[in-house]
């Protein structure tokens, strides 16, 4: 369900992809605003290691600005990469691409087959992609949360049982007494 699904897109992070996987360090913080503008973005960093400008896959400038400060906050996204990492990356472009959560969500759902055989007591989980580290920490995440979940629902199961029951006691007593008197 979506309610498992689009707690671990956003912890994850699903909704972002960058096309070099060791510019995965300068994501560690990356987050998504309430209000945000899905799409591609190239961050260039100048060759100084001072400055970066961001820019739209198109090329339409978003953001210039200097090492530690915020990147993209006109268009929704919280981010300030750890300074020392990006000044690393000097006249490197990092190409990165944000989509909707609800949209990661869908195709987290795409890739994912739950199998789980009439009247059986555990599911089988398969989840197919190309890059093995995030399949894992994915897939570890779904069942996770998927746990939580389960026991959150039985929980509430529980205490509404609990609340009849005692509430059926009390009309017992009640009848008991009636019919005593």
């Amino acid at each position: 369900t979506y309610t498992v699904l689009d707690s671990v897109v956003a912890r994850e992070r699903l909704y972002l992809t960058f096309s070099d996987a060791k510019d995965s360090v300068l994501f560690t913080n990356f987050k998504l605003k309430e209000r945000f503008r899905p799409g591609s973005y190239v961050l260039q960093t100048d060759k100084a290691g001072k400055a970066f400008t961001l820019k739209s896959a198109e090329g339409l400038a978003v953001q210039q600005g200097k090492m530690g400060e915020p990147i993209g906050t006109r268009i929704g996204l919280d981010w300030a990469p750890p300074t020392e990492r990006l000044a690393r990356t000097k006249g490197r472009k990092i190409e990165f691409t944000v989509t909707s959560p609800r949209d990661a969500s869908i195709e987290l759902r795409s890739q994912l087959t739950a199998l789980m055989k009439e009247q059986g007591n555990f599911l089988r989980l398969m989840l197919v992609g190309t890059n093995p580290a995030r399949l894992t920490t994915t897939m570890n995440a779904l069942i996770n949360q998927y746990v939580d979940v389960a026991a959150e629902l039985k929980r509430r199961n529980l205490a509404e049982l609990s609340s009849i029951l005692a509430q059926q006691l009390d009309q017992a007593t009640e009848l008991r007494r009636w019919y005593q008197a």
